[in-house]
């Protein structure tokens, strides 16, 4: 006993001390010093979030914040704070006996993570009226191209929504039954990348987006299977119709016929069949598939086989063919498209994404 009347506690590791100085282990376990938040999100908060050791050289940032804030706006966090997870609590009862919850977040930036635990407390005043573009960057970075479209047309971000439809129209085909779909990528553990199970556009996209947005998806893919088969369409329409294309006058007819008999063959042995508007238009698979299979292409004729003596006419007949296929520019096309440079919007859709822009800072 104390001056005071109490009992001084003395922990015992030896089985031969005195059984009276004994006291519960569970009592002896000295917690864990609790961290100094850097910004505290919500004063009664439970959770210490230490984020960015890995991403700064300087020290991290500690945030205190409500667990269940952020699993209420997070499945991922509620997974990871709720869920069979190392950072978890499994019960009320247990963190009352625990030390500090504290969860280590070492990839993520601080800067993004403060605005959006802003957000996820509702704490408006602290949120920029302007966000700047690393950090709004930062913020909309989805696995899932669906949400990140989502979030652009939110925001108001033109460019990352084209973007975002662009990814979709690359990954896009239609299904036996004649929907468009999409083969989406799929990340595992270890953040690699494979195809998911394929799904229907209208019901992968939900209602995430405007209704409308497939249908341009649809039209845009159409647009693009059309242009980077024109050149061999046209080659192909040429031939049939004896227009003269080789510039050597006696191998002219032997020449294109064999061109054409090359064309025919090599298009039969790819997915699309034949050369023809048709063909575009029955087209199933996705874009990247198609541009694979057109540089597969081989395309022969008596000139293109060096059979000629006439050097000059043999130069000429080569470069006829390969300016009229058009590799370069079909590349170039295809590039743009990629970065959603070939989308066009509505001019509802603009408005909106402008208005949106204006009430999220990002013009």
């Amino acid at each position: 006993m104390d001056d005071n009347g109490r009992r001084r506690p003395v922990v015992i590791v030896d089985d031969d001390e005195p059984v009276a100085k004994r006291i519960r282990l569970d009592k002896a376990v000295m917690p864990t010093p609790t961290p100094t938040p850097t910004t505290i999100f919500d004063s009664k908060g439970d959770l210490h979030l230490v984020v960015g050791s890995d991403v700064r050289d300087r020290d991290p940032s500690t945030f205190l914040v409500c667990s269940k804030a952020l699993a209420r706006a997070s499945p991922v966090f509620e997974k990871m704070l709720f869920g069979p997870f190392a950072e978890s609590r499994s019960s009320p009862e247990s963190s009352k006996q625990e030390p500090a919850w504290v969860v280590h977040l070492p990839e993520d930036d601080p800067d993004h993570m403060e605005a959006v635990l802003n957000i996820l407390h509702f704490n408006f005043k602290e949120i920029p009226r302007r966000f700047t573009p690393p950090i709004f960057s930062g913020m909309i970075i989805s696995p899932q191209i669906r949400i990140a479209l989502h979030i652009a047309w939110q925001l108001g971000s033109t460019r990352k929504f084209k973007a975002a439809m662009a990814v979709i129209v690359d990954q896009s085909f239609i299904s036996g039954d004649g929907r468009i779909s999409i083969m989406p990528k799929a990340w595992d553990e270890d953040e690699e990348a494979s195809d998911a199970e394929p799904q229907d556009l209208c019901k992968y996209l939900g209602d995430l987006v405007p209704t409308e947005i497939v249908d341009q998806i649809r039209d845009e893919r159409a647009k693009l299977i059309n242009a980077t088969m024109e050149p061999f369409i046209t080659l192909h329409d040429d031939l049939a119709n004896s227009r003269e294309r080789c510039p050597i006058p006696a191998h002219q007819e032997e020449c294109d016929k064999m061109l054409l008999g090359s064309l025919i063959r090599s298009f039969r042995k790819i997915v699309i069949e034949e050369a023809t508007r048709d063909a575009a238009r029955r087209y199933r698979g996705t874009i990247p598939d198609l541009q694979q299979s057109l540089d597969s292409v081989e395309l022969r004729g008596r000139s293109l086989l060096g059979t000629s003596h006439h050097n000059d006419f043999l130069r000429a007949c080569r470069l006829d063919v390969e300016k009229r296929l058009e590799k370069g520019q079909r590349s170039q096309l295809l590039e743009k498209a990629k970065k959603g440079d070939t989308i066009v919007l509505l001019p509802g859709q603009e408005e909106r994404l402008g208005r949106q822009a204006v009430k999220s800072g990002l013009q």
